[in-house]
């Protein structure tokens, strides 16, 4: 299994990133990957995935939420000071713009 892969090796893991979706927020995987994170490594970084899902206008306070909430979730853990880093794969949403935009005329036309 998974788990065990991980477990066994626990000894060469020297960081753990543990990607969370911004916008969706703490998921039960999200506490299973903390666990194995405590479990295997002295060192975590969260990086807060699809920012870009947020409104340009709201984006800074609804990052800022969500790195509150996912503080409390880590406040009990060995990493309740981890750093958190906003990440996306497409800034600004282009992207996605972009594509919702094509499969809008898809079915208009």
């Amino acid at each position: 299994s998974l788990i065990r892969t991980i477990i066994g090796g626990a000894q060469i893991i020297d960081m753990v990133l543990l990607v969370v979706d911004a916008y969706k927020g703490w998921q039960a995987q999200t506490t299973e990957c903390l666990v194995l994170a405590e479990l295997t490594s002295p060192k975590l970084v969260v990086a807060l995935n699809k920012v870009d899902m947020f409104p340009e206008h709201e984006r800074s306070a609804k990052l800022e939420q969500a790195q509150q909430q996912i503080r409390q979730r880590l406040a009990n853990s060995k990493f309740p000071n981890a750093e958190m880093v906003g990440v996306s794969a497409c800034i600004g949403g282009e992207k996605v713009a972009a594509i919702q935009a094509a499969m809008n005329n898809m079915t208009t036309t």
